[in-house]
């Protein structure tokens, strides 16, 4: 996931609560053998499979509204101040605003090369998926 143009593996439900772009990489592995297990061997033959974006929290949450501009709080005035009348305002000072307009392509570009890196995630998640014994 990212936040502006930084970058977090294995996020927190806090840290994804904020995210900008939440992306799933898909890679595979070309087979090359048993040779590959020696140590000091040739790095793996990655292939990229997909790239998907996900909707993070943040994007499905609807923008704050301040108590106001609230027509809970004061009925009477619901129809008073304009701003209640638009159903999304400008920045207001501390009230959340989902982000607008999704990440950009230097940032997702930026995820998918970590994620391929040599010695990267994907070795990690690979040499952990290696360790697993199917019985």
């Amino acid at each position: 996931m990212a936040v502006g143009t930084n970058i977090l593996f294995d996020p927190s439900k806090e840290e994804l609560a904020v995210a900008d772009v939440a992306l799933a990489i898909s890679v595979g592995e070309r087979p090359r053998g048993k040779a590959r297990a020696a140590v000091g061997a040739a790095p793996r033959d990655l292939r990229l499979l997909a790239v998907r974006t996900i909707d993070p929290p943040s994007r499905l949450t609807p923008p704050g509204v301040p108590n106001s501009a609230n027509a809970a709080n004061d009925p009477s005035a619901a129809y008073k101040l304009p701003e209640t009348r638009a159903t999304e305002t400008g920045p207001i000072p501390g009230v959340w605003k989902a982000p607008r307009g999704g990440a950009k392509v230097a940032v997702l570009a930026a995820m998918t090369r970590k994620v391929m890196a040599s010695g990267g995630i994907v070795d990690e998640v690979l040499d952990g998926l290696e360790g697993v014994e199917l019985s």
